[in-house]
């Protein structure tokens, strides 16, 4: 049922003349990608949570956690291009899987350490000067910075950092880097807005579920977006 109703949204969404294969591999991309950002957001979700169970204090915990957070980027890194390759494969059958998910993994992380820089390196160790540190948290504006370059890094970096792999292998692989750019502003949409959700009060499966919604979100919205292109891919000519 809900692959049917995928492809019916994505035969729609911006073609309705595709054929049935092309509206098959639209629906089955989105959902490798939702299925990709869902396990990724989930373990970066844990993982970030295991981070914050006290507070990190010294510049030692406050790596550590960063550590973690960075950790949690490269799975969700390595989740997306593990499944966005193998789906590309089929129509590019010499896409490298190694490159692809190498790239993809360096922008998450990158993406993780900005969003996270400022909360983590900002937080209040011991003491009561800490502690008024920590209740006051970083500037709203710091925040708002950090996160918007962080907001940047996913819009703008995986597209054109795929775009570095595609290029080689398929014809006017430049597409990639603007529909990119739209898919992951609406992903960004959904990441930042459920970042914001959790509270001190909640479990910690709680907050994991929160994740995995924000995953599935982002990645139908990546999919469905990214997949315009995905279906018009075609391998580049190999000089003989």
């Amino acid at each position: 049922m809900l692959y049917s109703l995928i492809e019916a949204m994505c035969g729609r969404a911006l073609n309705t003349q595709l054929t049935h294969e092309r509206r098959k591999l639209w629906a089955i991309w989105t959902l490798w990608c939702a299925a990709g950002e869902t396990i990724g957001i989930g373990l970066a979700a844990a993982i970030a949570i295991t981070a914050f169970v006290s507070e990190p204090s010294g510049l030692g915990g406050k790596l550590a956690a960063l550590t973690a957070v960075t950790i949690g980027g490269c799975i969700e890194g390595l989740a997306v291009g593990s499944f966005q390759w193998r789906v590309l494969r089929g129509r590019l059958p010499e896409l490298p899987w190694g490159r692809w998910t190498r790239v993809t993994v360096g922008v998450a992380a990158l993406f993780w350490v900005l969003g996270s820089f400022a909360p983590i390196m900002l937080l209040g160790g011991n003491g009561a000067e800490a502690g008024a540190a920590s209740t006051s948290g970083p500037p709203v504006w710091l925040q708002a910075v950090i996160g918007a370059a962080g907001g940047a890094v996913a819009v703008i970096g995986f597209g054109f950092a795929q775009w570095m792999v595609l290029r080689d292998h398929a014809e006017r692989a430049s597409r990639w880097i603007w529909i990119n750019a739209a898919g992951w502003a609406l992903a960004m949409f959904w990441i930042m807005g459920a970042a914001g959700m959790p509270t001190p009060e909640m479990a910690a499966y709680q907050k994991i579920l929160i994740g995995c919604a924000a995953g599935v979100l982002a990645g139908v919205s990546v999919g469905v977006i990214t997949g315009y292109v995905v279906v018009r891919l075609e391998a580049r000519e190999r000089p003989a």
